[in-house]
C-alpha cells in the first residue's frame, strides 16, 4: 500500500491569542507605596513644625522692630527738620541742659560748712574744705594734736544727721600736729 499523507484539518483555531509569562509571579504590595507616601507627609508636618513656625513669629517680631525703627528714624527726622526750620542751636539745647543739672545741685552750703566745721574745731584745724556736689562728699584736711582726736572727729561727724559716712586717712606728721583727710559723704535733703 502506498503511502497516504494524511490532510487533516489543523484542531486549533487561528485567532487564538498565545500568552507567554517572561516574568516570575512576583507579588508587589500597595503597602510599600503607602508607606513612602506616610514618610513624605511625615516629613512634610514636622518640617512645617519645626521650620515653619517658629521662622514665621521671629519674622513677625523683626517686622514690628524694623517698623519701629523705621517710625523712630522718620520721627527723628521730623525733629532736625524742625530744629533746623526754627534755627535752634544744638549746643544752646546742650547749654540749657546742663543749666538744670547744675539748678538740681544747689545746696545751702553755709549750713553744712557750719555744722562740719563746728563739730572739727573742737579738736582740730580745717586747712581746706571742699565739697562735691555730684557725689555728694566733702573733702576736709584737718590738722590736730593726735590721731586720737581723729577718732573723736569722726564720731562727731557721723552724728550730724546730714552725714551717711565719714572716714579719714592719715596724710602726714609735722612737729607735733598730724594731718588727714576727711571724706565725709553727706544727704542734705535729709532735714
Amino acid at each position: 500500500m502506498g503511502s497516504r499523507k494524511y490532510a487533516g484539518k489543523d484542531t486549533r483555531p487561528t485567532n487564538e491569542f498565545i500568552h507567554i509569562d517572561l516574568l516570575p509571579d512576583v507579588k508587589r504590595p500597595r503597602n510599600l507605596n503607602i508607606n513612602l507616601l506616610l514618610i513624605v507627609l511625615i516629613a512634610v508636618v514636622a518640617s512645617w513644625l519645626i521650620i515653619y513656625l517658629p521662622l514665621t513669629s521671629r519674622q513677625t517680631a523683626l517686622d514690628a522692630a524694623l517698623e519701629r525703627s523705621g517710625d523712630a528714624q522718620y520721627e527723628l527726622l521730623l525733629v532736625n527738620e524742625q530744629l533746623v526750620g526754627l534755627n535752634i542751636e544744638n549746643e544752646r539745647i546742650a547749654f540749657y541742659e546742663r543749666l538744670e543739672r547744675a539748678q538740681a545741685l544747689q545746696t545751702d552750703f553755709d549750713a553744712l560748712h557750719d555744722a562740719v566745721a563746728t563739730e572739727i574745731e573742737r579738736r582740730g584745724v580745717i586747712h581746706y574744705f571742699l565739697y562735691d556736689a555730684v557725689a555728694g562728699e566733702l573733702y576736709i584736711q584737718v590738722s590736730a594734736t593726735s590721731i586720737t582726736s581723729f577718732d573723736i572727729i569722726d564720731f562727731d561727724l557721723i552724728e550730724l544727721p546730714m552725714v551717711i559716712r565719714s572716714q579719714y586717712t592719715v596724710t602726714h606728721h609735722e612737729g607735733t600736729r598730724v594731718h588727714a583727710e576727711f571724706v565725709v559723704e553727706v544727704d542734705l535733703d535729709v532735714e
